[in-house]
């Protein structure tokens, strides 16, 4: 059987330069699914079961917010490297570790029925001060696999996060991170994108699920969109 000359093209590319999965080790070929994880490493680490962090954000938004489903796809736990891939798309100038792995992902939620009804992808916003440190916002790469995967529109620039001087939720307590997230996210008022849409909003790690809520509430207070459903790359336990 003939190759083409792309597949011919990839196979030589493969050989001259090889690429490792980043959880394992162990040497990726041409018909993995993502491009930084072996299709074992990523059977593995797909999320099936539901942490006790998205029911509490269930229970903070409910009666509250329309809200449609939600899904992760790894835990951030210490000492493990599905830590240290987030850490490294985060804070080490690879983020296109994010797409891969949303590419990935997402081809597993399509094919397993979620995000059927959501028709955009909005990123969680990157305040001004940590684009400029980082150089990026590293959860418009996971809405550029999602929205690349399932088929849908990705929407930016409409949900804006202000400046909070780039400090970190890292530090603070359950109830500090939902206060420090109250006013900080707001919308473009003349922008009428996202009126009457079912959103996807993503995020790369879920905490106390401060972050996404208060995104959304400002999506449907000043935006108008129908529903909105979650997606994180990661829960931290």
């Amino acid at each position: 059987m003939k190759r083409s000359i792309g597949s011919s093209i990839t196979g030589v590319l493969d050989t001259i330069f090889p690429v490792f999965c980043v959880h394992c080790g162990d040497r990726l070929d041409v018909a993995t699914e993502s491009a930084a994880l072996c299709n074992e490493c990523l059977d593995k680490i797909h999320g099936t079961v539901r942490h006790k962090a998205f029911y509490e954000v269930e229970e903070r938004v409910a009666g509250i917010l329309p809200l449609g489903e939600m899904f992760y796809s790894m835990l951030y736990r210490d000492d493990t490297a599905e830590k240290e891939i987030i850490l490294r798309g985060k804070y080490g100038d690879e983020p296109f570790l994010f797409r891969s792995l949303a590419e990935a992902f997402g081809k597993r939620l399509r094919r397993d029925g979620y995000f059927r009804d959501v028709s955009c992808v909005v990123p969680v916003p990157a305040s001004n001060s940590k684009k400029k440190r980082r150089g990026y916002n590293q959860t418009r790469f996971i809405a550029e696999g999602l929205a690349k995967v399932l088929g849908i529109e990705l929407i930016d620039e409409v949900l804006l996060r202000r400046d909070d001087g780039g400090g970190t939720q890292t530090a603070r307590s359950k109830e500090k991170r939902w206060q420090a997230m109250e006013n900080l996210f707001y919308c473009k008022s003349e922008d009428e994108r996202l009126r009457g849409r079912r959103v996807l909003l993503v995020d790369d790690v879920l905490t106390t699920g401060a972050t996404l809520v208060h995104a959304a509430k400002a999506l449907f207070e000043e935006s108008g969109v129908e529903s909105i459903s979650f997606y994180t790359l990661s829960v931290d336990i």
